[in-house]
């Protein structure tokens, strides 16, 4: 168990989290380890290897240690976080939105590309189920040419991606409109 030891250092913490999580089945333990560590000491992942040896205090211990425990009932780490990258972009994320994949960064080079061919057309573009954003908010970034309306039927979920865009310097390119798939569209 993860007691408040003197001697938890930095990496000695890693590698014990990493163990743990490997352990329990956890998907990619050591990453994990990292993000959740860097999140609870309010750093990144370099400067963990920076000052490896950096003992940690009871709060920061106290702060993993929630974040394991969340971790092992499977809750994702973006959401533990609050955060994904996606499209060199951060993104806050939360229960309320599905956390961004990589692979949905091949259907964004795909849009990129059909839309490359249509010239300096004004393009139109529609997102049904926005979510966080994602998608929208990285079209927005590559086509300076395009009206998007992004949509979603969860107010919650469209805060969320409004956030985004605000962050992400898009949202004026964007509008988020609330309604259920075609609905809120003409």
């Amino acid at each position: 168990p993860l007691r408040t030891n003197p001697e938890w250092t930095i990496l000695r913490i890693l590698q014990w989290a990493s163990t743990y999580f490997k352990n329990r089945g956890i998907e990619s333990p050591h990453a994990a380890a990292e993000i959740l560590l860097a999140h609870a000491l309010g750093t990144d992942r370099v400067h963990l290897y920076m000052h490896h040896d950096q003992p940690l205090d009871r709060t920061e211990l106290a702060l993993f240690k929630t974040f394991i425990q969340r971790r092992l009932q499977r809750e994702p780490v973006a959401y533990i976080v609050g955060k994904k990258e996606f499209w060199s972009f951060p993104f806050h994320v939360n229960k309320h939105v599905l956390i961004p994949r990589p692979e949905t960064e091949i259907l964004v080079e795909a849009i990129l590309k059909i839309c490359s061919d249509m010239a300096k057309r004004i393009l139109r573009i529609l997102e049904i189920g926005t979510g966080c954003g994602a998608i929208s908010i990285a079209l927005a970034s590559e086509l300076k040419n395009a009206q998007i309306v992004a949509t979603d039927i969860s107010p919650d979920a469209l805060a969320v991606a409004m956030k985004n865009a605000k962050n992400n310097n898009v949202a004026h390119r964007i509008s988020f409109i609330l309604g259920n798939l075609f609905q809120p569209v003409s």
